[in-house]
């Protein structure tokens, strides 16, 4: 009997260099792509076609969140949150759902992801946590939630 593992995602980063334009980061390999990110999130929302249980208005309200909703569900194995605006040059796009631990590292942030990696990011470590608080909660409010 096979053992079949499916990728879950763990994060996106984006670069700006000539070479390649965004890693791609699942727990069972890495990829270096060569299209924009935004392109490669929009296929995966269409691959993955999530129609919400709940409307972003409700959501935000729930969540306690006065400007636009910065999660983006993709299944029920993942839940995006971005470290930085989209106007920055290197954007960070993570799996809440795959984070087994946050620390603090220096003026930094630590991730530690489920399978054993690591992710070191300089955003700060408030932020990181309740990111990835709100994301734990809308997974259990979309996925888990009794109708």
């Amino acid at each position: 009997m096979t053992n079949y593992r499916r990728p879950k995602i763990l994060y996106f980063t984006s670069y700006p260099h000539q070479t390649f334009q965004i890693e791609c980061a699942y727990n069972l390999f890495h990829e270096l792509m060569k299209v924009p990110l935004s392109s490669y999130m929009n296929a995966l929302l269409r691959h993955y076609h999530y129609t919400p249980k709940y409307s972003s208005h409700e959501l935000k309200s729930m969540l306690n969140i006065r400007k636009h909703l910065p999660l983006i569900i993709i299944n029920q194995q993942t839940i995006l949150f971005p470290i930085r605006n989209k106007r920055s040059p290197i954007q960070h796009f993570i799996n809440g759902l795959e984070i087994s631990g946050v620390q603090c590292h220096y003026s930094m942030t630590r991730l530690v992801f489920k399978n054993g990696e690591q992710l070191i990011v300089d955003a700060h470590y408030a932020l990181i946590h309740r990111k990835w608080l709100e994301c734990i909660f809308l997974y259990h409010l979309t996925f888990n939630a009794a109708d």
